[in-house]
């Protein structure tokens, strides 16, 4: 009897860190376990042990999982070239890093899955597992098959109430010195929406997945059946048609929203629940670049938002995108000058604050542009010669101290530098001709610290040229490589209106 697995990779949140390491499914690897399951498909979660089976499911997210896969397929002896493969598991991958681009993984992985995995999953396992070859999972929507570098669709699966018919909790699952495993559970996760409706330039959650919603009163009962914390999670919550009856579900089960991400539009129109913990994505450092973006925010408004955040609490987290096309100084200037002419309100110290009276923290995550498949700036090229957070710093002394210190600026979250940007390109924009590159950088990752160290790996590899394109901007009148694999969910003409859109609101 054919035997299959499955296991993802990342971090697991916990209640004390920020990070721990990985020893459970996460959510979507485990709704689809769950469907193969329903589907009276035998599937073993590896993390709880690992065994060989005839089909290894992987889970992948970040672009740092094509290595991480590479390693781990070396660490349990399994040749990760396909071709050398001469005995089990056929390796079926999933998740947003394949679904982008699954070129990188042509000669690593026998098939991918694109997109929502709830169908297609199974219907690839069923075949698989009754003894059929990766070819014969040609015909199922959705399904990438290496062999024939085919052109698949990207799925969009209508239901998305599985976080409803299977709950799932952020769980840590640890073991102790005895080997005894350990699982605690402490906050269920409720996808209210699915895709986006703002459709921000850079963002591949708008322009890949279409936008649907867990139905109003499925989301109320869930709330109000959950014994414990729920977090109901959206790319944008609050653009969910019954937002107001969910929040009142919330409230009768005296209950308030673990989800920690809320928008700027949300603070303006209504302000803060009764949490104090809040981050909100600025995303551009100027209004010149929030309006390219399109995610108009004023200066104004902006400082309004940090206003109405200090009256509510200490501290407001901000995700922001450094290295935007057509960023410039002055967009490091606008954006600190804004925080310095914010008016704070004034705090007294309190058990959920400890700082001085009328001080207020702008907690800051920092992250470094990346030209995502599929979205409209996927033309656009990968400056991994400039230090961000160098150049970040510079700004944020450049404007010297905030009077009187009451607004503190921390850096929660540093942008990936130099190198680390260098290696995302590589796997997000990359083809299959550079495998020989990610084999050999999963096997030397520690000590390749600098760009020079990288391309000098490539270099030698014959493979310097191919790397370098990663990074280059791409031309717009052929298709790209990954368009070439996977068909999204916008044409290219309309990719290509909206870059164009971007460009002309950075100038008016």
């Amino acid at each position: 009897m054919r035997t299959a697995g499955i296991l993802d990779f990342g971090a697991g949140a916990s209640r004390w860190t920020g990070k721990r390491a990985k020893g459970c499914l996460g959510q979507g690897s485990s709704i689809v376990r769950q469907c193969c399951l329903a589907a009276g498909l035998e599937v073993e979660d590896l993390h709880v042990a690992w065994r060989k089976v005839d089909v290894l499911m992987v889970g992948l997210f970040w672009w740092e999982h094509l290595y991480d896969l590479i390693g781990l397929l070396a660490m349990h002896g399994i040749e990760p070239l396909r071709s050398r493969r001469r005995s089990a598991p056929l390796v079926f991958v999933g998740g947003q890093l394949p679904s982008y681009n699954p070129g990188p993984f042509r000669e690593i992985a026998d098939l991918a899955c694109i997109g929502d995995g709830e169908e297609a999953g199974p219907a690839a396992l069923r075949i698989l597992l009754a003894g059929g070859s990766p070819h014969d999972c040609l015909g199922i929507p959705g399904i990438y098959v290496s062999d024939a570098d085919n052109c698949a669709e990207w799925q969009q699966v209508e239901d998305i109430s599985s976080t409803v018919r299977w709950p799932f909790h952020n769980r840590v699952s640890e073991a102790g010195t005895s080997g005894v495993r350990k699982m605690e559970i402490f906050e269920r996760r409720l996808e209210l929406a699915r895709g986006c409706r703002r459709k921000c330039s850079f963002c591949g959650v708008g322009w890949t997945k279409k936008y649907r919603e867990l139905p109003t009163m499925e989301a109320c009962k869930a709330i109000r059946g959950t014994p414990g914390a729920v977090k109901g999670f959206a790319p944008d919550p609050a653009a969910h048609s019954g937002w107001p009856q969910i929040q009142a579900a919330y409230r009768a089960a005296g209950k308030f929203n673990q989800a920690r991400d809320i928008s700027t539009r949300v603070i303006l129109q209504h302000g803060f629940g009764t949490s104090h913990v809040y981050t909100t994505g600025i995303d551009g450092l100027s209004e010149r670049l929030r309006a390219a973006l399109h995610k108009p925010l004023t200066e104004d408004e902006l400082a309004s938002v940090f206003e109405i955040a200090s009256a509510h609490m200490g501290s407001l987290g901000v995700y922001q995108i450094l290295d935007l096309p057509g960023e410039s100084d002055e967009d490091y200037v606008g954006w600190f000058s804004t925080l310095a002419r914010i008016r704070l309100h004034e705090r007294p110290p309190s058990k959920r604050y400890h700082g001085p009276p009328g001080g207020f923290f702008v907690f800051a995550s920092l992250n470094a542009f990346s030209p995502t498949p599929h979205t409209p700036l996927q033309w656009e090229g990968v400056h991994v010669e400039v230090d961000l957070s160098a150049r970040y710093n510079r700004a944020l002394e450049a404007l010297g101290p905030m009077e009187g210190r009451l607004l503190r600026h921390k850096i929660l979250g540093r942008p990936h530098g130099p190198a680390s940007r260098l290696l995302e390109s590589a796997v997000l924009r990359g083809e299959p001709d550079l495998t020989p590159f990610y084999l050999s950088v999963a096997a030397q990752r520690p000590k390749l610290t600098t760009t020079a160290q990288i391309f000098e790996l490539a270099r030698r590899l014959g493979l310097e040229n191919q790397l370098r394109s990663t990074t280059e901007a791409k031309p717009m009148d052929r298709p790209l490589p990954w368009e070439c694999r996977v068909r999204p969910l916008f044409g290219r003409d309309t990719l290509l209106a909206a870059r164009v859109a971007y460009h002309r609101r950075l100038t008016a």
